[in-house]
């Protein structure tokens, strides 16, 4: 992304046509979003049940996480990118007042998935699933905070 090849032509007609990552390719398939990449990626390589249950009620838990946490817990991405690279790439100090609000929205993701814990194991339950690791990922951005 640093070196802007998510911008060239070739990507945006090839693979993603808004030019964001993460995005994958097999064969002549091109797909963009990390959950429908998950998603994908499960179902075609014939990933073990617990990742993304076939069972219906189990399946549209990790859905529910997967579809809260693009509203809710993505806000960590964009704080850590608003405070810390932001300013860096256009030398402008970052607003206090967006940083407050999306600093807000992010406690509040992470007392819900506290409660969320307090009653399994992961996420969605006693198994690990796709949810705990989109989870993981923007856990894991918060140490530049």
């Amino acid at each position: 992304m640093f070196k802007g090849e998510n911008r060239k032509p070739e990507y945006l007609k090839n693979i993603n046509v808004m030019g964001q990552v993460p995005a994958i390719t097999d064969g002549d398939f091109a797909l963009a979003e990390s959950h429908a990449i998950l998603r994908y990626l499960h179902t075609t390589r014939g990933g073990k049940d617990h990742w993304y249950p076939k069972d219906a009620k189990k399946r549209a838990q990790v859905d529910r996480y997967l579809d809260w946490h693009h509203t809710h817990l993505r806000h960590a991405s964009s704080l850590i990118f608003k405070k810390c690279f932001a300013p860096q790439l256009t030398k402008k100090a970052a607003n206090p007042v967006e940083l407050a609000s999306h600093e807000a929205i992010l406690k509040r993701a992470l007392k819900t998935m506290e409660a969320w814990l307090s009653e399994s194991k992961f996420l969605c339950g006693d198994e690990m699933t796709i949810a705990d690791l989109a989870a993981s990922h923007e856990l894991d951005t918060t140490r530049f905070l």
